[in-house]
C-alpha cells in the first residue's frame, strides 16, 4: 500500500539532491513538512487544515 508513496518521496529526494541540497538539508525540510502535516491544534485531534489523524498510531 505504501510503495507509490515510497516511489514518490524516492523521486523527490532525488530532484532535492539534483538542486543541491545536502542530506540534512533535505532530513530537515522533510522533518519541517511532517511537523506541520501532522500538528495538532490540541483540541480535537485534527492537524492544521483540519484533517483527523486518528488511528495513525496503529499503522
Amino acid at each position: 500500500a505504501d510503495a507509490p508513496l515510497r516511489t514518490e518521496l524516492a523521486d523527490w529526494a532525488r530532484r532535492a539532491r539534483a538542486a543541491g541540497l545536502e542530506k540534512d538539508d533535505v532530513g530537515a525540510l522533510f522533518t519541517a513538512v511532517l511537523d506541520s502535516t501532522y500538528s495538532t491544534n490540541g483540541t480535537n485531534g485534527t492537524d492544521s487544515v483540519g484533517r483527523s489523524h486518528e488511528g495513525d498510531q496503529e499503522r
